[in-house]
């Protein structure tokens, strides 16, 4: 399973990108981290070297499932889509 990348915790220091020796993270436009899925290897030494822990290695349980939503699912799921990638809307209070 490849590791989260919680973009609103990203910094934008690029220290996952340099350690990944698969090149499977890159920053995107604005200077966040990004996971490039099939280079992806499950190497996990993205995730220690994250200061804001923005890389997170996912649950045991943690289940992946592959379903199209519509734009309105995807609206009141609180979720950003970004290419073929979908992140969770961090709630401010």
């Amino acid at each position: 399973m490849p590791p989260i990348i919680v973009q609103e915790k990203c910094i934008g220091c690029g220290a996952c990108v340099a350690v990944c020796p698969y090149q499977a993270l890159e920053m995107d436009e604005d200077n966040i981290a990004e996971l490039v899925i099939d280079k992806c290897k499950d190497d996990w030494s993205c995730v220690p070297v994250c200061p804001t822990e923005a890389v997170l290695k996912p649950p045991a349980d943690f289940k992946v499932t592959k379903r199209v939503y519509t734009e309105k699912e995807i609206e009141q799921m609180g979720l950003i889509v970004k290419g073929t990638n979908a992140f969770w809307k961090e709630k401010k209070e």
